[in-house]
């Protein structure tokens, strides 16, 4: 018998200022996949900001840097060639820091 309220707006709260833009949308826990330049340069992995002059996450931020302070000197034992994504990155030191230089990672 009370089927005449379901067409009609929902009244709107007096005191609001418009603010309902500022209120997160349902399911906005589902992220969508990081965009190519919220990207690491060197493996790929999510990156927040830029560190060396060049947008990396935070284990190759800190590989560079650790490399550089040390005066590492790497082997490689394959072609020089090995792949350095987010899953293989810790697999040869070598072609890691050899593409840290690639993508224009700076000592400061």
């Amino acid at each position: 018998s009370s089927g005449s309220n379901q067409g009609s707006p929902k009244p709107r709260r007096t005191g609001s200022s418009g603010n309902l833009a500022s209120i997160p949308s349902p399911g906005g826990s589902e992220r969508a996949p990081p965009s190519p330049s919220q990207l690491c340069a060197v493996c790929g992995d999510t990156a927040a900001c830029q560190h060396y002059g060049v947008r990396t996450c935070e284990g190759c931020k800190g590989f560079f840097k650790r490399t550089v302070q040390k005066g590492s000197k790497y082997v490689c034992l394959a072609e020089r060639q090995c792949p350095v994504d987010k899953r293989r990155r810790n697999r040869c030191q070598f072609c890691r820091f050899q593409k840290c230089l690639k993508v224009g990672m700076v000592k400061e």
